[in-house]
């Protein structure tokens, strides 16, 4: 080890130096989709581009380290497969005596002599005993098929001295110890559709700081507020989940019709994986259903809410209010009580950026409605844009990533707070309520605003009857347009003359051959 740090500022050691044959387990492919190298061990010099791989590498286990093959996801271990390409050397050691396993013992001799234990007549550094049981020392692991532990050979007494050991110092009593992320408070087991409908939280800034508690049970539990369709019964978090998990329920329930939702429910109670409490869950929200208990809030403003004819509410409501939110979006606040669980005390800057992005997306809200101040302000601060754009990924399930800031005015570090630290995932305030997740219809995927927003916005707030905010998306824009066909932005934009038309060579290519 200390040769290779001597030539290389990063250690590794392959799972295999030779290739494994036949079906048994583990075999090539096995090893291909759990990474080169084995992490059980690493070492590493106190080095500046060794912090740069470590902080690359704690950024992508923080929501990334997990056994998700289909993804190339396995824990920890499979990102160091692009370690060699991001550091100057590597020394990749083959010495047999080293990190012996399961997976690398076939074609190896194990010996015990004078000169102690010995592999290939070299010394053993040191054997990696993954999928022991000290209670089992016959078998050499519980996650291969390979290696058979002759009687009496010197696998088998390493191994019986291993158990001894183990058992010796405790392991009967330390192996009753159950896992801390196991079950919630209340005792259910956290399921996988749990798990993963709270990864997909996380990833978009959701925190869960107390843990396991009961307010996370209540959070998985409460209706899934994108998947609310207006006279349906809800869904739970969990059950949202499920849906998504399994592509035959997907198929089988569509969620948008009463048959549909019903019989979801009907096989969420009846499958075999739902525990009591969630099924009781969802049998609440049922009779929640059946008993028309869903109601709508009070006008959240000091403005009078529109009584009027249902012809002039929509000249009213793109008028400016008296209150902190747009009355577009005092509206949507009054009428659902997930939204203001959620953003009723927080900034109403939060609450525009999540209106303007799941809920525009998947068409609860027509940002077409908001009043010419407040289109003028999003024109010279385009924040809610950006953040709009962020939970509209979120909610699709996409990875979150920090959206880059400008730097402060004044501020020389360039996009980070006073602190020092870089910005990091937009966090909203807690509450019981909290929602992020996907919407119920697939649409075009929003990207972060550009700057010629700003010019566009600007437009739209002095002409009112065009104020239509649009995110670029790759499907077909939508809105009036300067021109047919063209959006604003494509309209503004200088033609250039095609190379096929002016004989001019194209970029990258050469004329004759």
């Amino acid at each position: 080890m200390r040769e290779g740090l001597a030539r290389a500022p990063l250690v590794l050691i392959p799972h295999l130096t030779r290739p494994l044959a036949g079906e048994a387990s583990p075999n090539d492919h096995t090893i291909l989709t759990s990474g080169a190298y084995n992490l059980g061990f690493l070492a590493a010099r106190r080095d500046n581009e060794i912090f740069a791989l470590m902080d690359w590498w704690a950024e992508k286990c923080r929501f990334d380290c997990r056994v998700d093959f289909a993804n190339g996801l396995f824990t920890d271990q499979k990102w160091m497969d692009l370690a060699p390409g991001l550091v100057s050397d590597v020394a990749i050691l083959r010495d047999p005596g080293l990190d012996i396993a399961y997976w690398n013992l076939e074609g190896r001799t194990l010996a015990h002599g004078a000169q102690g234990w010995r592999v290939n007549g070299q010394p053993l550094g040191f054997f990696h005993f993954s999928g022991f049981d000290p209670r089992r020392p016959e078998v050499l692991s519980k996650h291969q098929d390979r290696i058979v532990v002759p009687p009496a050979s010197p696998l088998s007494h390493l191994l019986d001295d291993y158990a001894r050991a183990l058992l010796d110092n405790g392991h009967d009593q330390a192996s009753r110890i159950p896992y801390a992320y196991g079950a919630l408070p209340s005792g259910r087991p956290v399921s996988r559709p749990m798990r993963l409908r709270a990864l997909r939280a996380a990833q978009a800034g959701h925190r869960f700081d107390e843990g396991l508690s009961p307010a996370v049970e209540a959070w998985m539990d409460a209706p899934e507020p994108l998947a609310a369709v207006e006279g349906l019964p809800d869904i739970t978090r969990e059950m949202d989940q499920a849906w998504r998990d399994d592509a035959l329920a997907a198929v089988r329930f569509p969620r948008d019709s009463l048959e549909g939702r019903l019989a979801f429910h009907a096989w969420f109670a009846g499958r075999a994986e739902t525990h009591p409490a969630s099924a009781a869950a969802a049998q609440t929200l049922l009779e929640t259903w059946r008993a028309g208990a869903r109601e709508a809030g009070p006008w959240p403003q000091a403005d009078t809410p529109w009584d009027g004819a249902g012809a002039d509410v929509a000249q009213w409501i793109s008028t400016p209010g008296q209150g902190p939110w747009p009355r577009a979006a005092a509206g949507m606040l009054a009428a659902r009580a997930d939204l203001r669980a959620r953003f009723g005390e927080g900034p109403p800057a939060a609450l525009l950026a999540w209106l303007l992005g799941p809920e525009a997306e998947a068409g609860r809200f027509a940002p077409d409605l908001l009043d010419g101040p407040t289109l003028l302000d999003l024109s010279q601060d385009l924040t809610p844009l950006l953040d709009a754009a962020r939970f509209a990924g979120a909610a699709r399930g996409e990875v979150s990533r920090p959206v880059a800031r400008g730097p402060a005015p004044g501020d020389p570090r360039g996009g980070r707070p006073a602190g020092g630290q870089p910005v990091g995932p937009l966090s909203l305030p807690p509450g019981p309520a909290a929602h992020l997740g996907e919407p119920a219809r697939p649409s075009a995927p929003i990207r972060p605003a550009h700057p010629a927003r700003a010019a566009r916005l600007s437009a739209l707030a002095d002409r009112r009857g065009i104020a239509r905010i649009r995110y670029r998306t790759r499907g077909p824009a939508r809105g009036p347009h300067p021109q047919p066909g063209l959006s604003p932005r494509q309209a503004q934009r200088p033609r250039r003359p095609h190379p096929r038309t002016t004989g001019a060579p194209r970029p990258g290519r050469r004329r004759g051959g």
